[in-house]
């Protein structure tokens, strides 16, 4: 009995002390920005600052074909296309595309020899593009359209079910 009452105390005695182990507390930045307990996270420090993934303009690297010939596959389309003068082809995921209209695209990833299996071609340099947006692609972006059917709302019934 002396044994298990021993046992409760010191258990009792360890949980208390473990309960000084609150949480972190972090000192606020006074008003010159320096702490003098903080985490950094807010700090002016340029090693603990944190940068957005890309510092690039959102035009850098942004290019403008025009289609010059549409070449499409079960998986892909491959495009040859018009940038300031230079043709060149492009491939990018299966989707609608036109000769005569103008994409945009960023990022292309720079092959050679690229074979296509399905046209039985291999293709001396190719881009390719994860994502190929229509010039056109906003331009009904938020637009009504009027010819919708209004959806009627129906009168709640209440029914005796026995």
């Amino acid at each position: 009995m002396k044994n298990s009452v021993l046992i409760q105390c010191l258990f009792g005695a360890f949980l208390m002390a473990s309960c000084n182990n609150g949480p972190k507390v972090i000192a606020p930045a006074s008003e010159d920005g320096n702490s003098d307990k903080g985490s950094g996270i807010f700090s002016s420090d340029p090693a603990t600052q944190v940068n957005s993934n890309s510092n690039t303009p959102f035009n850098e690297d942004l290019h403008k074909v025009s289609v010059l010939e549409v070449l499409p596959t079960e998986r892909y389309t491959y495009l040859k296309v018009n940038e300031d003068g230079k043709q060149f082809w492009i491939a990018a995921r299966k989707q609608e595309a036109k000769k005569g209209e103008i994409y945009f695209y960023r990022n292309g990833l720079l092959k050679t020899d690229f074979e296509s299996k399905e046209y039985n071609r291999v293709f001396d340099t190719i881009y390719l593009v994860s994502n190929l947006v229509d010039e056109n692609h906003s331009k009904n972006v938020g637009a009504l359209d009027t010819n919708v059917p209004k959806m009627e709302q129906k009168a709640a019934v209440k029914e005796d079910i026995p």
